[in-house]
């Protein structure tokens, strides 16, 4: 599965994007994979139950004005929280499916927190630049919410049920429509 690796983002105190990038890269593809940045079939319907369902830690994410919001502000409704970056290959591929998912399903909330340390102006830019209309700018520019997630890389999507428990993640890029049928019964 192809999954971008964060292996020590922020562990120096990183100045320049130039040298953040250099600090991921993508896991070498198993026998029978696609190479580096593809979203292969095999890939598709890679939801991992998480059973028994699983409290969360308490996290939180930093809205485009800067405002924090808590993972608990989400408690009963159903979740896909996507942790994701612009720079990421699976991450830009999936975008769209995971739009698609929101327009498509109402009483689901599609949370994508941008890892990106350029915070809400990338983002947006990445959004205008990708059509990207129905989704919110949500970051986590220390990847502190996804080291307390337990995110192994980017991208990384966890399905909480309205409970607020987690019920499956997804790790690398996936197509989110074919998965829809998955993640609502999963989520019921």
């Amino acid at each position: 599965m192809q999954v971008v690796v964060r292996r020590a983002l922020l562990a120096g105190g990183i100045a320049a994007a130039g040298t953040v990038a250099g600090l991921w890269w993508l896991r070498k593809p198993q026998p029978g994979q696609a190479g580096p940045g593809a979203l292969a079939t095999s890939e598709l319907g890679r939801i991992q139950r998480v059973s028994p369902p699983r409290t969360p830690p308490a996290v939180s994410f930093l809205d485009a004005q800067g405002r924090t919001t808590a993972l608990s502000a989400w408690r009963g409704r159903r979740v896909v929280l996507n942790f994701w970056a612009t720079w990421c290959g699976p991450c830009v591929r999936e975008m769209p499916s995971l739009q698609a998912l929101a327009q498509q399903s109402p009483g689901l909330a599609v949370v994508p927190v941008s890892g990106d340390i350029r915070g809400a102006p990338a983002v947006r830019r990445f959004y205008d630049t990708h059509h990207i209309t129905a989704l919110p700018v949500w970051l986590d520019p220390n990847g502190t919410a996804a080291e307390a997630m337990g995110v192994p890389g980017l991208p990384t999507t966890f399905l909480l049920g309205a409970d607020g428990t987690i019920r499956g993640l997804v790790e690398g890029g996936a197509d989110w429509m074919t998965l829809r049928q998955q993640v609502l019964a999963l989520l019921a």
